[in-house]
């Protein structure tokens, strides 16, 4: 059975951020979304490209990946599969970007 993910407000993911938790953001919106803004340093894999690329570019099933997208939908089902690829610490962000109060990133 595969591993099931997690669940963090934001207020915890940016406090694990500001503390140097070796995280790794996911936006898993399309990339016109990404670019109108994202959290800091997050990658871009749309939903529709994470069974095709997740080997490519997230390669560490042993990271910790923050996965997000606008409101949630998205990101649970990009989670759900990433756990079931074998990925252990797969954590959602709740609410995605829309609860997203922070600093927020322009551009690809």
């Amino acid at each position: 059975m595969p591993a099931s993910y997690f669940h963090f407000e934001p207020p915890m993911v940016r406090f694990l951020l500001q503390n140097g938790e070796p995280l790794i953001l996911v936006d898993v919106r399309e990339r016109d979304e990404y670019a109108q803004g994202h959290l800091p340093n997050a990658i871009n894999l749309p939903l529709g490209t994470v069974e095709e690329s997740a080997r490519e570019v997230l390669p560490d099933k042993a990271a910790s990946y923050i996965v997000y997208c606008q409101g949630g939908r998205r990101s649970a089902l990009a989670c759900g599969f990433l756990c079931e690829q074998g990925y252990t610490d797969v954590i959602m962000m709740d609410g995605g970007i829309d609860r997203w109060p922070y600093e927020i990133a322009q551009g690809r």
